[in-house]
């Protein structure tokens, strides 16, 4: 059977129904119809995790992903950290099961496919390397660069997301009339790095989110007419939120991190941290977050988090070298404006003492803290003591990294949301929801192929073709990496 993946980036149910109705999408509300969405659910809601444990079908401490930013220790003891690559990914991917059962398999702007070392079985793969997080675009066969390079733009080079989504549905169309596969696996950034940049115009579907709708679905169409069964999946959704659980406030008061020195820098610290206390008092559209957002306040705004910029020190994706652990004793990697749920420590007694600060503090109403080796089970956990935070309702207490030491705020936040969709045509979801870890089982059942023994998800769309060990996976993906073979 022919399949073909079309990912999008931070769309939710809510989202996909509103475009649908209001644009009249032709194809995907063709495959609206004649399939059922159904809820993902997603956690942690990080685009490069959620990504890998889509392809995957396991979690993170099995395929080796936790965030942007990777956290290690060099030779000689060093606190190090640097982005995360297609070398760090530790479990085979669906589109690496499909080559090396024999599938030709075509790749484009899957996450994390950047350096094409760190993918397996290439010589069965047409693949256009990663534009969201890689710092260049890698092509296999490389002579697709010639053809296709302006399409294919760094969000570094093209920071516009409306343009630069719709060259790379340009891109792909151009490639789709060139490469006849099995399996096509394509992912888009949009609506996510749009929504980052205005949330109002991507929730409210509005003009420039129109023409990219439009777009997408003349791709889904060409996707759907290669294909006898066409999945529609997002890592996760985008909302706004309106009470916010700070998870920093309670270690910056216990370990001081972040806190001015400077008078200057502690009157806005204070500020701040006032303002959001009296924020809970008032409804979220008026709470003065929101509203500093909005005209001459939101200059102020500005002054105010530049005075704040050494609160919340945060790993940039695109830097390699010495990480905050050498100078404090926690950190966070911050993929978006968020925190993404789990918190690093230098060492044992720094995260015993970190856990037992934030369930002393009244964030622990509303906070689930746990050591990240109680949550998640695998091979690959990171060198460092973590800990992992999760809201106690994740569709009422929306957990932040906020440069303040108010615990709980009411704001309208614009940010990832836990669930994004899941939507099959050609086959029967039998699920009323899913997790992230079903879409590859469910992606090799739909083939025909062998899932890998020790996944974490279930086929959706009836039983799999049978398993072949986990462990020879992950030899295998060890072995073969880089190789066309």
């Amino acid at each position: 059977m022919k399949l073909s993946l079309l990912g999008l980036d931070a769309l939710s149910p809510a989202l996909l129904s509103r475009a649908v109705e209001r644009l009249g999408l032709k194809n995907i509300g063709d495959a609206v119809r004649n399939g059922r969405p159904v809820p993902l659910h997603s956690m942690p809601p990080i685009t490069p995790t959620a990504w890998t444990s889509i392809a995957t079908g396991v979690n993170p401490a099995k395929h080796g992903v936790w965030g942007f930013t990777k956290y290690y220790r060099g030779p000689k003891g060093e606190h190090l950290s640097r982005p995360y690559t297609s070398l760090d990914v530790m479990f085979p991917r669906v589109f690496e099961d499909a080559a090396l059962m024999g599938l030709d398999v075509a790749v484009v702007n899957y996450p994390l496919t950047w350096p094409l070392e760190g993918l397996c079985c290439l010589d069965r793969m047409t693949v256009v390397g990663d534009t969201f997080l890689a710092p260049r675009v890698d092509y296999s066969p490389r002579d697709l660069a010639g053809r296709l390079g302006r399409y294919f733009i760094t969000f570094s080079d093209m920071p516009d997301p409306y343009e630069r989504t719709r060259r790379l549905v340009e891109g792909t169309l151009e490639l789709l009339s060139e490469v006849d596969a099995d399996a096509y696996f394509v992912v888009l950034p949009y609506p996510d790095q749009a929504f980052h940049k205005d949330h109002r115009e991507v929730l409210s579907v509005g003009p420039r989110s129109a023409e990219v709708w439009e777009a997408i679905d003349e791709l889904a169409g060409e996707l759907m007419r290669r294909s006898k069964a066409f999945v529609l999946v997002s890592d996760h959704g985008a909302g706004v939120h309106r009470t916010c659980v700070n998870a920093l406030a309670p270690l910056m008061r216990e370990f001081g991190v972040g806190v001015p020195r400077g008078l200057r820098g502690r009157l806005a610290l204070y500020l701040v941290t006032a303002v959001d206390v009296i924020s809970r008092a008032l409804p979220p559209s008026v709470s003065p977050r929101e509203l500093s957002r909005r005209g001459p306040l939101a200059r102020l705004r500005g002054r105010l988090g530049g005075e704040l910029a050494n609160i919340a020190v945060a790993a940039t994706h695109g830097s390699s070298g010495e990480s905050e652990l050498a100078r404090q004793p926690f950190t966070y990697d911050a993929g978006g404006l968020s925190i993404d749920r789990i918190l690093y420590f230098r060492d044992e007694a720094s995260r015993e003492r970190g856990l037992r600060a934030i369930e002393g503090s009244p964030a622990s109403r509303y906070l689930r803290v746990s050591r990240l080796e109680e949550r998640f089970r695998g091979a690959y956990m990171p060198p460092y003591p973590s800990l992992f935070v999760e809201s106690v309702d994740e569709s009422r207490y929306h957990v932040v990294s906020s440069r303040s030491l108010a615990a709980l705020r009411h704001d309208m936040m614009p940010d990832h949301e836990v669930y994004g969709v899941l939507l099959v045509k050609g086959a029967e979801v039998r699920a009323e929801a899913a997790e992230v870890y079903d879409v590859a089982p469910t992606l090799l059942s739909l083939l025909g192929l062998k899932v890998p023994r020790g996944a974490d998800g279930r086929s959706l769309v009836g039983a799999s073709a049978g398993e072949y060990p986990y462990d020879a996976a992950v030899r295998l993906k060890v072995r073969l990496r880089g190789r066309a073979g």
